[in-house]
């Protein structure tokens, strides 16, 4: 459905729940959103929503927005454009979605293009371009609240996202982003090719709040690059890559339980982050992981730090043995490498430029 020439314009969400084996197909046409809807949890209703379907393919269309559209401009609570899985809609699950070739412009304040929720199995979100102030690029995470690992060890039991290929996803121009990669509590995520430029916090991989840690996440970016040019784009102090795995509920602060699972595999494979030197810029800011983190051929350059490694007030934890950096380069930042509380890390093979 569509004419590339032409605009078409929906004051309503396009609900594609329930449905099996349909495609969407807007055949390069501009969407203006001017949905009026509030959403569960308060905030502006998706434009789509995909949820308890299987085998749904979305794709081929350039996003606008009208300024009337319905929005509370949050960061906690954003306003979702294409909400894929349960979490606010229900617990039914939603399987093997395909979401390609689009081109998101023209946020709001506090504007998400994708959201891939718990009750999901299998994703495919690929060839994707975000241009703008948005607050967010992809989201990847958990369901319900989990239970004790040892009484229901069930994948029923909290319902994480998993099976997710991104690949090709790129943003631009992007001063406020608090997470344009973001993952929490979901596992077997890879993020492939996906490049930022002038994106702040590039890569935000967390986990914990509200006890959501059951299963190890293993997560793998491939081929990843963030970089800044000359624009004059102002993102201020920066953390472009975060790896957190805290032991306090980020909302109320509360110590999560003994059964929480902190025994993460995160890899990072031939990817580039370029920061800034502002001080306490960092292409890397390691807190805690009790599994592996693992970078592989990568380069950390131009930022106050290469690479910040310790606890914080949360997590509290000291690390052991969890971190191997291998044929990195570290070039052109003010302070390469600074670890704090951390014990048994390897670096091998390593050059200092």
């Amino acid at each position: 459905i569509g004419n590339k020439t032409k605009i078409y314009k929906f004051d309503n969400t396009i609900d594609i729940k329930g449905y099996s084996d349909v495609e969407i197909d807007f055949c390069g046409a501009t969407i203006l959103d001017n949905v009026q809807d509030i959403f569960p949890a308060d905030r502006g209703a998706p434009l789509f929503t995909l949820y308890n379907s299987d085998n749904i393919k979305l794709h081929s269309f350039i996003y606008s927005v009208e300024l009337t559209r319905a929005n509370v401009g949050s960061s906690s609570i954003p306003t979702v454009i294409i909400w894929v899985g349960g979490q606010a809609v229900g617990a039914l699950e939603t399987s093997k979605i395909e979401i390609y070739n689009i081109k998101f412009e023209n946020p709001l304040d506090g504007f998400m293009p994708i959201s891939l929720e718990g009750e999901l199995a299998g994703a495919y979100i690929h060839d994707i371009d975000v241009i703008g102030d948005w607050l967010y690029g992809i989201n990847i995470e958990y369901g319900g609240v989990p239970e004790d690992n040892s009484s229901n060890p069930t994948f029923e039991n909290g319902k994480h996202a998993y099976n997710v290929l991104v690949e090709n996803f790129n943003g631009k121009d992007m001063p406020n982003c608090e997470g344009f990669l973001r993952v929490a509590s979901c596992f077997n995520i890879k993020f492939l090719n996906c490049v930022g430029q002038n994106v702040k916090h590039f890569i935000y991989n967390y986990s914990g709040d509200r006890n959501i840690s059951r299963v190890s996440e293993n997560i793998v970016y491939e081929n990843c690059k963030n970089h800044y040019d000359s624009t004059g784009i102002d993102i201020g102090t920066n953390y472009c890559v975060s790896i957190i795995f805290v032991d306090r509920d980020g909302s109320t602060g509360e110590v999560l339980p003994s059964w929480t699972n902190y025994n993460h595999t995160v890899k990072f494979i031939n990817c580039e982050f370029q920061n800034n030197d502002l001080v306490d810029s960092t292409c890397i800011r390691h807190y805690g992981n009790q599994g592996k983190t693992v970078f592989d051929s990568c380069i950390f350059r131009d930022s106050y730090y290469g690479f910040r490694t310790g606890p914080s007030s949360n997590p509290s934890y000291t690390s052991n043995n969890s971190l191997t950096i291998r044929d990195c380069i570290f070039k052109n930042n003010v302070l390469d490498l600074y670890i704090l509380s951390e014990k048994n890390i390897l670096i091998d093979n390593c050059k200092f430029i």
